[in-house]
């Protein structure tokens, strides 16, 4: 089964790296994403370049003004514990419809374990179709 949707995804890859590059990066190295902007457009989790974390609540979806909306826009994330218990949604595998719970979606991916953590989210277009699928423990 899966979510007809016009053109707005998460992507989810492993990111080893995260933690450590982001708790240099709140230790002081002011790294800052920059960008302007709103679309209805994408976002992918994945390994990307320094980027200062932002601290999210499992609600928090790929649409969220705090990700400007702009395609190729890369953001650092920091999840809570128990995003996987959140009643947030979650539409497709590992390419995510982008009001889906970037936390939440990034457990479904296996990129994030349930008692939170870091990982990166980059915004992409669109897909035609998302994907319904339950992976660690999340049903999309």
């Amino acid at each position: 089964m899966g979510v007809d949707a016009s053109g707005s995804t998460i992507e989810m890859a492993n990111d080893a790296e995260a933690i450590s590059e982001a708790e240099q990066l709140v230790k002081g190295s002011g790294a800052e994403a920059k960008a302007a902007g709103m679309n209805d457009e994408s976002m992918i989790i994945k390994n990307i370049e320094y980027i200062r974390p932002f601290e999210i609540g499992c609600a928090t979806q790929g649409d969220d003004p705090l990700f400007h909306g702009i395609v190729g826009a890369e953001f650092s994330v920091k999840c809570p514990d128990s995003c996987d218990q959140d009643e947030a949604g979650i539409f497709g595998n590992m390419i995510y419809e982008i009001t889906s719970s970037v936390c939440k979606a990034g457990i479904h991916s296996g990129h994030l374990e349930p008692e939170g953590g870091y990982f990166r989210i980059k915004i992409a277009n669109g897909e035609a179709l998302y994907d319904s699928t339950e992976q660690n423990g999340v049903l999309s």
